[in-house]
């Protein structure tokens, strides 16, 4: 999938008519926008996940008012008006233009009336340029790119690193299954449960009582679970809306004028607070795996000073190590004659001399285990003392961070209390409401941390009944019948849930090792990224011999995301590869892999500069086209030269703002200046797009 053009007509800021258009060069592969804060970059990130997938990035604000609001506000009673976005791009040898459109006619009253909503079409144009109307465009969409995929290669940078936070889990989970195109082995586990309910409920017809009470049991615990699977995704949704209304909160706060600082203030101490958190995880996460491999040495206290001891003893003894030994004193006897040459005959003194020694000599092997012992045991010793010292030293570095936290706690709690008593009632009142959603937050949280146990519970109860059934007497042949094809509907679904757990961690292997070999490009600190059993990207470093977690910045956060979408994206290619030629993709149901853009919004917000250069040098290699929507700030000076031997084209975007006495900016490409900041001649603010001379490389 190479992107060619985007137009957009009437979308958010963009009044009338825009097009862009992207370097499709694979030597110059990098296209770049800029734009200020608040010109249209998220809105132009937005413009292709909506017209391709009709969804928004989560920072979209408004989304339902996409409308421009000089045009609805320039439009007659009675007349049309449509916010449409088209995109043009190539893919295996095909030219797509696909197109959505909102209508709306204003009425008499002034109230938008909605004729066509978020309508899409879709025209292909084959190798022999005939072009056809796509009947299903929203599935041709979804084949080429999956939308469970989109998210990975349309996304804003500076919100990218919410990938490595452990609610990311299930979403990085279901790229990998899109990527082996597992939807239909879950289309599978899901109708043969259904499969095997249908049949329980026929052996029921002609099972024993006991086997019918075992049923019984069973369903009702199948009730159970399911009524906790649906509470934990309620309160699963609850907690998304909550988290989506909190933010909406703070932003508010952010732009209020006597909220502003205390706000910035605790965005400050909660983003603190977040990586404190993630510190005392990691120490504690180091502390159980230290302890997991030698916890065990804390209960051998005096044993390895005992064997020191006992073979100090023997030394002192001389028994170890022997003065002479047992092969050579019985090399004697069979000989027959000692050393200094008396004979050792049969009876006599010397002869019992010499077989005295061979009861003090010591055997080699014993002496050897002996001594092997000693070592072990010193060794032993040096470990156990080294985990006590590892112990204290993390035990103390554990309790500062906790202090920390403690101090952290009570700061925000501060903001909090300063915001609830400020003289602004608007200001008290998103405050009191903030508050209110962070305690249902934490009760969800508890009730979600209490749903998943008793779900554990029933999982294990219903596999007991589950046996029960299968153990007990069946009379009938009828019965005896039914039982097996309930015995087989539940073994069919075992193995497709096998086959999905072994496919999905071998494509997890896979990620880990491209993840490995994309980190080790763009970071220049020697940490080693992971993407472990439970999806959850980590980084550690190598401390020794052990492996010690790494408690992230927000730099490398950033770097490990972009890893991630790296990896994936080389891993869709390879599997496209695999499809072409035939091989184990090209005989699999379902996604097929593909060749995608990176489109990404501010990557480098939040990075200071030795990042920014790392992040700079590495995304032209995330993929074969790449797409960034930046800021003066962001995109010039170092980024801009790392970036220029890979610009294809550049584009800025001249935000018109309706303040008065704004001051108007303009940005050098080149040597030449272009219009960055304008003030707006009427009373809208909107923005342009103007292509950098030269631009097209």
């Amino acid at each position: 999938m190479k992107l060619r053009s985007m137009t957009v007509e009437n979308f958010r800021q963009f009044h009338g008519r825009c097009s862009l258009h992207f370097s499709t060069s694979e030597d110059k592969n990098v296209t770049v926008f800029y734009g200020a804060n608040g010109a249209g970059k998220t809105t132009l990130l937005n413009a292709f996940t909506w017209c391709l997938f009709g969804e928004f990035t989560p920072a979209f604000e408004n989304s339902t008012h996409l409308l421009n609001e000089r045009a609805w506000n320039e439009v007659k009673s009675g007349m049309e008006v449509s916010c449409k976005v088209s995109a043009e791009f190539d893919h295996e040898d095909r030219k797509y233009l696909v197109e959505r459109i909102t209508i709306h006619k204003k009425t008499a009253s002034g109230e938008p009336q909605v004729l066509r909503d978020a309508d899409l079409t879709l025209d292909i144009t084959d190798e022999t340029g005939r072009t056809t109307r796509g009947k299903t465009a929203a599935d041709t969409i979804n084949q080429i790119l999956p939308a469970r995929l989109s998210s990975f290669f349309f996304f804003d940078g500076e919100r990218i690193e919410n990938l490595v936070k452990p609610d990311a889990y299930k979403e990085i989970e279901d790229a990998i299954k899109t990527i082996l195109g597992l939807e239909v082995v879950e289309r599978a586990i899901k109708h043969l449960g259904a499969a095997s309910k249908k049949l329980e409920a026929e052996l029921r017809e002609v099972a024993t009582p006991e086997t019918q009470k075992f049923i019984d049991e069973k369903q009702d615990l199948e009730k159970s679970r399911e009524a906790k699977s649906q509470e934990k995704e309620k309160c699963g949704k609850n907690l998304e809306a909550l988290k989506k209304e909190q933010d909406l909160i703070e932003s508010k706060l952010r732009n209020l004028e006597e909220a502003k600082k205390l706000q910035e203030k605790r965005d400050r101490l909660v983003k603190e607070f977040t990586e404190n958190q993630e510190s005392i995880a990691a120490v504690r996460k180091e502390i159980a795996r230290r302890s997991s491999h030698q916890g065990y040495l804390a209960f051998t206290k005096g044993l390895f000073e005992g064997v020191i001891a006992t073979l100090e003893s023997h030394r002192e003894k001389g028994e170890i190590p022997s003065p002479i030994k047992r092969q050579f004193v019985e090399d004697l006897l069979e000989r027959g004659e000692c050393i200094c040459g008396t004979a050792l005959r049969e009876g006599t003194e010397p002869l019992q001399k010499v077989m005295s020694w061979k009861e003090r000599a010591g055997l080699a092997d014993v002496e050897e285990a002996w001594t092997r012992l000693c070592a072990q045991a010193e060794e032993s010793q040096r470990i156990r003392d080294e985990l006590f010292r590892f112990l204290q030293e993390r035990g103390g570095t554990l309790a500062k961070l906790t202090a920390t936290q403690t101090f952290l706690r009570e700061q925000i709690n501060e903001v909090g209390d300063a915001l609830g008593a400020t003289e602004s009632e608007e200001v008290r009142n998103l405050e009191d409401r903030r508050n209110k959603i962070v305690q249902e937050a934490d009760d969800h949280k508890k009730v979600i941390w209490s749903v998943d146990h008793d779900i554990e519970g029933l999982e294990e109860k219903i596999k007991e009944k589950e046996n029960q059934i299968q153990a007990s007497q069946a009379q009938e042949m009828q019965e005896k019948k039914a039982k097996l094809r309930v015995q087989v509907a539940r073994k069919a679904r075992e193995v497709f849930e096998q086959i999905l757990r072994l496919r999905t961690d071998d494509v997890r292997l896979q990620l880990d090792e491209r993840i490995k070999k994309t980190y080790s490009k763009i970071s220049y600190k020697a940490y080693i990224p992971t993407l472990n059993e439970q999806f959850h990207l980590e980084l550690v470093k190598a401390v020794g011999l052990e492996d010690e977690a790494v408690a992230k910045g927000t730099g490398e956060n950033q770097i490990l995301s972009l890893s991630f979408v790296g990896a994936l994206a080389d891993l869709a290619r390879q599997r496209l590869s695999e499809a072409k030629e035939g091989g184990r993709a090209g005989h699999s149901i379902g996604f097929q892999g593909g060749i995608y853009p990176i489109v990404m919004d501010s990557p480098f917000g939040s990075l200071d500069e030795n990042y920014r250069d790392q992040v700079a040098a590495a995304i032209p290699l995330l993929a074969p086209q790449v797409i960034v929507f930046v800021t003066k700030s962001q995109g010039l000076g170092a980024v801009r030269e790392r970036f220029a031997s890979r610009i294809g084209r550049e584009c800025v975007i001249t935000y018109f703002t309706h303040k008065a006495d704004a001051t108007e900016e303009d940005i050098a490409l080149d040597a030449r200046g272009y219009p960055y900041i304008r003030r707006s001649q009427n009373a809208f603010e909107w923005a342009s797009l103007t292509e950098v001379t030269g631009g097209k490389r």
